[in-house]
């Protein structure tokens, strides 16, 4: 893929974003911020699916600073609240234990869905904080939400670090 996109007369958003994804999803995600840095070097400005696939990739590597570069080049092209954004935003931070600002960025959204919960339910219990994901998982259902597949997994991980299995129990019994 990098070999047809090096021989492209015209590069477009649409062929750096498919370069991109393709190191998001198959690697060296390293590899993701050069790509990114061409492409501004280019003239290319990026779209809501580059930036989530950036944040994504600064996630696998570790970068945070470069993630919190782009969460202000995101603010400043105004794009804070696009819904992929913001949920991505909310997994990098919560990855990173930066749980105020994941939370921050959450309560700005103007819209939420289900994405959104679970990143911030799977942040905090990767994380050990298992009644912060359970306060999550309980504010989320009181907004009219109802749990999928992973956001019950989840959950479950919580129960399982909190050692809450009757809590364990009544979430299975509900399923």
């Amino acid at each position: 893929a990098q070999e047809v996109f090096d021989t492209l007369p015209i590069r477009d958003v649409i062929s750096w974003n498919a370069l991109i994804t393709g190191y998001v999803e198959h690697g060296p995600a390293e590899e993701v911020l050069n790509l990114l840095k061409n492409m501004s070097m280019e003239g290319t400005s990026p779209n809501v699916a580059i930036y989530t696939g950036t944040l994504k990739a600064c996630c696998e590597i570790g970068c945070l600073d470069k993630g919190r570069q782009l969460h202000v080049e995101i603010i400043e092209r105004g794009m804070e609240n696009d819904l992929s954004i913001a949920n991505s935003l909310v997994d990098m931070y919560s990855k990173f234990t930066m749980f105020s600002e994941s939370d921050n960025v959450f309560g700005r959204m103007p819209n939420r869905d289900i994405v959104s919960w679970t990143a911030l339910i799977a942040g905090y219990a990767q994380q050990g904080q298992g009644h912060e994901a359970f306060n999550c998982y309980e504010r989320m259902q009181r907004e009219g939400l109802s749990p999928d597949e992973v956001t019950l997994t989840c959950i479950f991980k919580a129960c399982a670090r909190l050692g809450t299995i009757d809590r364990g129990k009544q979430i299975h019994h509900m399923i």
